[in-house]
């Protein structure tokens, strides 16, 4: 996890030309399987005071190979992918480890918190059961920048996906924790 404000003064310190590439609104995020395929916002937002980081690199470039990007999706471009590079070293460079615990709840601002996952594989002695709960309060959340209408309407009014918790954990065939409900955009 590191600080999205860390993370932005850093990068508007050493390479502000970084700072206006994840600002500008041409960054193809894909939708995997709804309609359209795919939309173009930033990456990083100034709105009512904050600091606001929406950032999944599965979106912009796949994620092999569960999740691989859809054909036809235009890539990014030598600018974007190496402003991309650029917040993940900023970003390793910053971060803190944490462990978690039986029992341990972690809640994060996702939008000004920075954070990533690293693969884990269940065995005898290690298993893990996580949930992963948006939660959305209107009265205290952060302003949201227009960009996010679409994207925050599938977190959170979600039409198309049923609503389901899966309590008990969903274990495919190679013993690998799966996402049953898919992914928003």
């Amino acid at each position: 996890m590191v600080s999205g404000w860390t993370v932005y003064n850093e990068i508007a310190a050493t390479r502000p030309d970084v700072i206006h590439t994840l600002a500008t609104g041409d960054w193809p995020h894909d939708t995997y399987d709804r309609r359209p395929m795919f939309h173009r916002r930033p990456l990083l937002y100034w709105e009512d005071g904050n600091i606001v980081w929406v950032y999944s690199q599965r979106l912009l470039t796949g994620s092999e190979p569960k999740t691989p990007r859809t054909p036809g999706i235009p890539g990014l471009t030598l600018r974007q992918a190496n402003a991309v590079g650029y917040v993940q070293h900023v970003s390793a460079k910053h971060s803190i480890k944490t462990s978690m615990k039986k029992g341990d709840i972690r809640f994060l601002n996702n939008m000004g918190i920075l954070h990533c996952r690293e693969s884990f594989k269940d065995d005898s002695q290690n298993r893990r059961h996580l949930m992963r709960l948006w939660l959305h309060n209107p009265e205290y959340c952060w302003e949201r920048p227009t960009d996010l209408r679409l994207p925050w309407a599938r977190a959170f009014n979600d039409q198309e996906r049923p609503e389901s918790c899966e309590f008990e954990p969903v274990i495919d065939a190679n013993g690998t924790l799966t996402n049953k409900a898919g992914s928003c955009d």
